[in-house]
């Protein structure tokens, strides 16, 4: 991956409405090439609207966005990557199917050149240990979530941004998965000359000297904009907040600005002095945003697409086949279709075409429709009901199941004791499949009982119901009929 020319971002006297609300009030500031810049601040505070607004996301009400001195143009659209705050991911896919399909659409040259830009930004994120292992959601087990972050991240880098603009990177993320996320952001900054600028909410302390410059916002205003290294001398000498040694600088920040102390008349003639000097940083580079302009950042947009259309349309057959195979295709159902097959075969074999075969034929066209509607409807991941019906049978009495499959054993082990007791209720359901030992409990206590199971959907798609339900109300029954017994009752 050959190294990006730098950019510099400025943006001067933006202001953004939304409604009636005013959400950017003035905001200038400007971001290097080569370096990490935070854009911190309370919650709604303008952080989001401002990156938005500066990948044009957004329409401004006014004020000016520049690029190393070019106005917003389409041929910076694909130097300048947007990470959302939501992961925009596929779960059935891995990690390097993931990077490999998105760069197939996006990049020139052959594939050979592709799978080689995608071992290099999977190398550069960090993220060799989990290539092979499918991204997964909320209901599919796969990466943890600072790979899935670093993920998304690789997705925008593979273009080879000039500029990369984050929305709060490592939301949801712990103490040290946030460091990872921090640390791999700012060597990729050094590196590749790129200028990254990311909201953070509140972070840690070493997560906030991890950044070298820092933009902080308050009521859609620019608080400070300068090094990360000489905010809290700024505070202490200009705005009189002197910040304790032993506290974190960026809560103490927050602090300033949730408490109001910057609604004092030193500290807001103090921030808009500051404003001023940064809107006459940026004017000089307003002035030349015409003709002065870098030939480097003139770039060719005679091709709109990096790839001819068929070749997009074998790519994206591909990646769906990759994430639905899984689903369409599945050696049990290929026994259970073939079996049925074989089974209608011979049953409705040597049906002719007169006026008696025309039930016999309704019933068949009947059958493959329903067999068909049953197959497509089954959940996906239903094979996975199933997976507790193989486990050992100690296992399962002693409740140490995978959590991912048996997610409450014990609730069912419990149900299942109480089922042939007194009870006036039956017992719970259980939602995977567990419904093994709760049969051979119910066959037990309740010898009139068949040992049979039957499968059925509840919400999570994957749940059974046993022959302990029948054992319930048998049981019921036989304690009624023994307690109404005159002869029973005495003895």
């Amino acid at each position: 991956m050959s190294n990006t020319d730098g950019i510099a971002v400025s943006w001067a006297d933006v202001r953004v409405t939304i409604g009636a609300n005013e959400a950017l009030k003035g905001v200038s500031g400007t971001a290097q090439p080569g370096r990490l810049t935070a854009l911190m601040g309370p919650s709604g505070s303008g952080k989001t609207t401002l990156l938005t607004a500066v990948a044009h996301r957004i329409a401004i009400t006014s004020g000016d966005v520049l690029f190393g001195g070019l106005r917003w143009s389409k041929a910076l659209r694909r130097r300048v990557a947007f990470v959302e705050q939501d992961d925009i991911v596929f779960p059935e896919l891995t990690v390097r199917e993931s990077l490999s399909f998105l760069a197939r659409l996006r990049l020139e040259g052959d594939e050979r050149t592709t799978d080689e830009r995608v071992s290099e930004t999977i190398k550069l994120l960090r993220l060799e240990a989990c290539e092979h292992t499918k991204v997964g959601s909320a209901l599919m087990r796969g990466v943890s979530g600072g790979e899935r972050k670093r993920l998304c991240i690789a997705q925008e880098l593979l273009v080879e941004p000039a500029v990369m603009l984050l929305d709060e990177p490592t939301s949801g993320l712990d103490s040290a998965m946030a460091m990872i996320t921090v640390e791999v952001l700012a060597e990729l900054a050094r590196a590749r000359q790129i200028c990254v600028i990311c909201s953070i909410h509140q972070p840690s302390s070493q997560v906030f000297h991890s950044f070298d410059d820092l933009i902080l916002l308050n009521k859609g205003k620019a608080a400070y904009a300068g090094p990360v290294n000489a905010a809290r001398a700024h505070f202490a000498n200009r705005l009189d907040l002197a910040c304790p040694a032993d506290w974190n600088p960026a809560d103490f920040f927050m602090d300033c600005c949730v408490g109001d102390k910057l609604s004092s008349e030193t500290a807001r003639a103090q921030i808009d002095a500051d404003a001023a000097k940064a809107l006459a940083a940026v004017a000089h580079a307003l002035a030349d945003a015409g003709g002065g302009a870098p030939n480097r950042l003139v770039e060719s947009v005679t091709e709109r697409y990096a790839k001819p259309w068929r070749y997009q349309l074998r790519v994206l057959l591909q990646r769906e086949w990759a994430m639905r195979k899984g689903a369409l295709w599945d050696w049990n159902q290929l026994y259970l279709h073939a079996g049925i097959a074989a089974l209608g075969g011979v049953m409705w074999f040597g049906t002719g075409y007169a006026e008696r075969d025309i039930f016999p034929r309704f019933t068949a066209s009947f059958a493959v429709i329903l067999q068909w509607a049953r197959a497509r409807l089954r959940p996906r991941d239903a094979r996975r009901a199933y997976a507790c019906c193989s486990l050992p049978a100690a296992a399962r009495r002693a409740g140490s199941a995978p959590v991912s499959t048996c997610r409450t054993w014990r609730n069912v082990r419990s149900s299942s004791l109480s089922s042939t007791g007194s009870s006036s209720s039956p017992p719970r359901r259980c939602s995977c499949a567990r419904s093994c030992a709760l049969a051979r409990t119910a066959s037990r206590r309740g010898s009139s009982q068949r040992r049979r199971r039957r499968c059925c959907r509840t919400l999570c798609g994957r749940s059974c119901t046993s022959q302990s339900f029948i054992g319930w109300r048998r049981s019921t029954r036989w304690a009624a009929r023994r307690s109404s017994s005159p002869s029973r009752s005495s003895t």
